[in-house]
C-alpha cells in the first residue's frame, strides 16, 4: 500500500513539473554582464541626484556644465539662464527675432538686461523651468529607474513627478486644482569619458506634441538601441 502510495506521489509530482513553467536562473555570463553595467548606472543615478538639486536650487553654472558640450558651443550660459534653462541648441532658428533681428544684439540685450521682472516691476531672480506647462506645480521628483545602453555610452534617467495642476483660468473661471502625476525621463551621453546631459530638442511646438521634457536630437537612433534596465531599489546606496 505503502508502495501504491509513493507511486501515486511521485506522478503527481512529475505531472506538476511539466505543466509549471520552470523560473530561469540567471547565468554567470549574465550576472557578469549586469555587474559591468550596474557601475555606470550607479554614476548616472548620483548623477542624476545632483542634476536635480541643482536645477532646484536654480545653480545655472552647475547646471550649465551638465549640458553637452555640442549645446555649449551654440548657446552661452546667459542664454541659458535668460530661458530659465528651456532651451535646446536651435532655439534661435525658432525664435520671432530670428526674423528680424541679429543675435549678436540680441545676446547683447541679454547681457544689459539678464533681470526678470514680477507684475509690480521689480525684479527678481530667474528659477530653472523644469517643464513648459505653467499650470503644474511639482511637489515631488522621484526617480524609477536607471537604463544604460548596450554600448554604456547613454543612459535614460527616468523619474515620477508628482504634484499639483491647475484646471485653465481662462477656460473656467474657478481656482480648482488637482493631483497631477507623470512620467519623464532625463537623457544622459558619455562625451570623453565624461556623462552630460544628451543634445535635445524641444517637441512642444510641433502640431500634436504635449511633451513635457525634451528628448535627444537623435531620437530615431535612441530608440533603436538596446538598453539594460536597473530599478533605483538596486542603485541606492542605503539598500546595500
Amino acid at each position: 500500500m505503502k508502495s501504491l502510495l509513493r507511486l501515486v506521489v511521485l506522478f503527481i509530482a512529475g505531472c506538476l513539473l511539466t505543466v509549471l513553467p520552470a523560473t530561469p536562473l540567471m547565468s554567470l555570463p549574465e550576472r557578469t554582464a549586469q555587474s559591468d553595467y550596474i557601475e555606470e548606472a550607479k554614476a548616472v543615478y548620483a548623477l542624476e541626484q545632483d542634476y536635480y538639486q541643482k536645477r532646484m536650487n536654480s545653480d545655472w553654472k552647475e547646471i550649465y556644465n551638465y549640458q553637452h558640450p555640442d549645446f555649449r558651443k551654440k548657446v552661452s550660459l546667459e542664454e541659458f539662464t535668460y530661458f530659465n534653462g528651456r532651451l535646446d541648441e536651435n532655439y534661435w532658428e525658432k525664435h520671432p527675432m530670428h526674423v528680424c533681428g541679429s543675435k549678436s544684439g540680441f545676446l547683447e540685450h541679454i547681457r544689459k538686461h539678464p533681470e526678470q521682472y514680477d507684475a509690480l516691476g521689480f525684479p527678481y531672480p530667474r528659477k530653472y523651468k523644469f517643464f513648459a506647462d505653467t499650470l503644474f506645480t511639482m511637489n515631488k521628483f522621484s526617480i524609477v529607474k536607471i537604463s544604460v545602453s548596450k554600448d554604456k555610452k547613454h543612459a535614460v534617467a527616468q523619474y515620477r513627478a508628482d504634484g499639483r495642476k491647475m484646471l485653465p483660468p481662462w477656460i473656467i473661471r474657478e481656482f480648482i486644482v488637482y493631483d497631477y502625476s507623470f512620467l519623464g525621463a532625463d537623457y544622459w551621453e558619455k562625451v570623453d569619458g565624461r556623462w552630460s546631459i544628451a543634445a535635445l530638442k524641444d517637441t512642444l511646438g510641433i502640431s500634436g506634441s504635449n511633451q513635457q521634457y525634451f528628448i535627444p536630437n537623435n531620437n530615431e537612433a535612441w530608440d533603436k538601441m538596446e538598453f539594460v534596465d536597473f530599478p533605483v531599489e538596486a542603485l541606492d546606496p542605503k539598500n546595500s
